[in-house]
């Protein structure tokens, strides 16, 4: 244990820990908001762009944006506010059978929803008529909407939802534990 340790303090006072790196692979996108994989699909990756409500296809074989999106639903996503739009997606972990996605957004009246939907046969397309809302949420202020979605070790789906209140939670929300899940 003392050989890793002063292995680990080594490595920790020779370069930064946490030392990131960043490479454009594409341009073109409207504000991208969030990067993630399909279960079992190492070939692309998909890109949630928020104001313009699409997922785009990244394919990592030839290194090129798909031109058509993967999911468009602007039609129905509001795109005005730094903290509102298309905000998450996570896809089954059973999606290379069933072919199930979910997304979170606010849609035209600001409410959260979150919503599921199915990929058609091709990898690159999602059929945007299989909308199936899994939880609508009113929100009384446009700021502080959390939209992050994502699958747990458990299988179930996990959503952060925010505290839907204004500059300092005037209604005390993100403080009021009776509105934790239990």
């Amino acid at each position: 244990m003392k050989r890793y340790l002063t292995l680990f303090m080594a490595l920790a006072l020779s370069a930064p820990l946490f030392a990131q790196t960043t490479v454009r692979i594409a341009s073109g996108l409207a504000r991208p908001l969030f990067v993630t994989y399909a279960p079992g699909d190492y070939e692309r990756i998909f890109i949630l762009e928020q104001f313009e409500a699409r997922v785009r296809v990244f394919n990592l074989v030839t290194n090129t944006l798909e031109a058509t999106p993967f999911l468009d639903i602007d039609s129905i996503v509001v795109s005005s506010g730094n903290e509102r739009g298309l905000l998450g997606l996570a896809f089954h972990p059973d999606y290379q059978n069933n072919h199930y996605f979910y997304v979170s957004y606010n849609d035209n009246s600001g409410t959260s929803v979150v919503a599921r939907f199915t990929a058609s046969d091709d990898p690159d397309s999602a059929i945007a008529t299989t909308r199936f809302n899994i939880l609508t949420q009113t929100q009384p202020f446009e700021n502080h909407n959390g939209g992050c979605i994502q699958f747990g070790a458990d299988g179930y789906l996990y959503f952060g939802l925010g505290d839907g209140g204004d500059g300092n939670d005037p209604q005390g929300n993100g403080q009021n534990h009776q509105h934790t899940a239990r």
